[in-house]
């Protein structure tokens, strides 16, 4: 390492960017893209509330041009306005369907690899440091499921990420005293992006805090070039306030609407603890945190696979080995900043209710990748050295573990949780596929035709169903009173009940009923998620 610490990968020396490190990125980020990407429009199965709540109001924004919040403050929404509008833009691309407004999420997904990257480098400068924590972020089924869920949760951090980087940009672009616009631009834009990054998700307002410790971090050991870096801190702040002010501003004006939802979910909470002592919860969140990456994590199928841990075997080991090697190096500010970056990144899973939550640690998967990079590029390096001197490069020995990984996150997302109950019965898979139906038979003969067909009330009154319903005017029925049917309506039942409920209508109608079609089997089941019937 050189002597002011600028590089944290043991045994090696700094090297350059060159064009294999463009192609190697490129080709990782079409990676990345590949895996959010793949079957898109079938998993996940079913849309949840909140996502279609998400869609709602995103078609609010479309439709009425009025219509332009800063914060969403309602009982069924509490949450930065900022994260729906590109789920407007979703929604007018592709129109209204379940993966909709997954594209956004995914492409945001799919893009966090380059500021992964670029970090990692201007942590490191070490090629096979900084493609590697690219690499492991692109397969990990921990960052490709969150980034296959419609919240705004995934935008944060590729602009966090984005910001952290530029803020080490402009640090050393204000040291060198010769590249002021390089200054300019790098500190302005990561405080700008640091504030989007927190309107974006509740998760972003940790990374103002992880910026913080960075800056400390950073100037501690240039204390007495403090005349050099004080303007990256004016301008960093200038930029950071310029993106927040509108959030600002409504927060000065309703506090208790911006804390809603935190109050809500507070560990330490009344309605949380349940007479526990806070100590106690305390203690046993941080026993489940300290678990999640190698033993359990996230229980909520919607989030990732119950009851696996957040990272597969082999990336848990190269983060083990990479806090070892920090550690032993606890000098370098680089290793404090990681270490500290992954602990601040775990507080709002740690501090909330129903931890680990894979969605409120989500900050932590980029830094956990990058120490895991930096563990098996030291495991490797030693592999090379003492055990297989034939391999001569490396990048051979780091392509058959990514290889390895590449398999166990892929058969985890792709093979093992679309079959479980646990994933996706978590969701609302019979009002996904109704709805998509409804959209589909709109599509076909016309949106006056969706008043032949019929929905019982139970169904209707769901956020997935008004979604993917929306503007069309279908027809509810109560199937415990007596209802008159039009000659040829479409009755959509459910595949759990329709044939009790095929029963009662018969009674109620004296008119049989004739299956018009099934929908799709549940997945890992040949039971339909729907039939429709044909009244006569």
């Amino acid at each position: 390492m050189r002597d002011d610490g600028h590089t944290m990968a043991v045994g090696s020396r700094a090297a350059s960017w060159d064009r294999s490190m463009t192609v190697g990125l490129g080709l990782i980020a079409l990676l990345a893209l590949g895996l959010r990407f793949y079957q898109i429009t079938e998993l996940p199965y079913g849309l949840w509330r909140d996502e279609a709540r998400h869609g709602l109001y995103a078609l609010r924004m479309l439709n009425d041009p009025g219509y332009r919040p800063v914060y969403i403050a309602s009982s069924s929404l509490n949450i930065p306005a900022l994260g729906i509008y590109p789920f407007a833009l979703a929604l007018h691309l592709w129109g209204i369907h379940p993966w909709s407004l997954r594209t956004v999420t995914a492409l945001a997904g799919a893009l966090t690899v380059l500021p992964v990257a670029a970090l990692t480098w201007q942590l490191c400068q070490q090629r096979l440091v900084t493609l590697l924590a690219a690499a492991l972020l692109a397969v990990s089924s921990w960052h490709v499921s969150i980034s296959r869920f419609s919240y705004p949760t995934i935008f944060d951090p590729l602009l966090s990420l984005t910001a952290l980087w530029l803020l080490l940009v402009g640090f050393e672009a204000a040291l060198s005293k010769r590249q002021p616009l390089r200054l300019v631009l790098a500190s302005g834009l990561s405080g700008a992006c640091l504030g989007l990054a927190a309107q974006m998700y509740y998760t972003g307002r940790v990374a103002l805090v992880i910026a913080g410790v960075l800056l400390v971090l950073r100037c501690w050991h240039h204390l007495r070039e403090w005349r050099m870096w004080l303007p990256l801190l004016v301008l960093f702040v200038g930029g950071g306030l310029l993106t927040t002010a509108p959030l600002l501003g409504y927060a000065w004006q309703h506090p208790d609407r911006m804390v809603g939802r935190v109050s809500e979910v507070f560990l330490l909470s009344e309605a949380a603890l349940e007479g526990r002592a806070p100590l106690a919860a305390l203690d046993d969140s941080l026993g489940r945190h300290l678990l999640m990456f190698h033993v359990a994590g996230d229980a909520n199928g919607r989030h990732h696979a119950p009851g696996h841990p957040m990272l597969d075997a082999l990336t848990g080991l190269g983060l083990l080995i990479g806090c070892g090697v920090l550690l032993a190096h606890w000098r370098r500010w680089q290793g404090a900043a990681l270490l500290l970056a992954v602990m601040i990144s775990l507080l709002p899973s740690l501090l909330a209710v129903e931890g680990p939550h894979a969605m409120r640690s989500i900050g932590a998967v980029a830094f956990a990748c990058i120490i895991a990079a930096l563990g098996w590029t030291t495991l490797l390096r030693l592999c090379q050295t003492h055990w297989l001197p034939w391999c001569r490069r490396c990048h051979a020995l780091a392509a058959l573990v990514l290889s390895a990984m590449l398999v166990l996150n892929g058969w985890l997302y792709f093979v093992a949780m679309p079959v479980d109950p646990a994933v996706w019965v978590s969701s609302y898979p019979v009002h996904t596929r109704i709805g998509e139906y409804i959209g589909q038979f709109a599509e076909q003969h016309g949106p006056a035709s969706v008043r032949q067909l019929a929905l019982p009330e139970h169904l209707k009154r769901n956020s997935v169903m008004d979604l993917l319903t929306s503007g069309l005017p279908i027809q509810t029925v109560d199937l415990a009173h007596t209802q008159h049917y039009e000659p040829g309506t479409l009755l959509i039942l459910s595949g759990y009940t329709a044939r009790q409920e095929v029963l009662t209508v018969e009674r109620m109608t004296r008119k049989s009923l004739h299956v018009v079609t099934y929908g799709p089997a549940l997945p890992g089941r040949q039971d339909p998620a729907f039939i429709v019937y044909e009244l006569r």
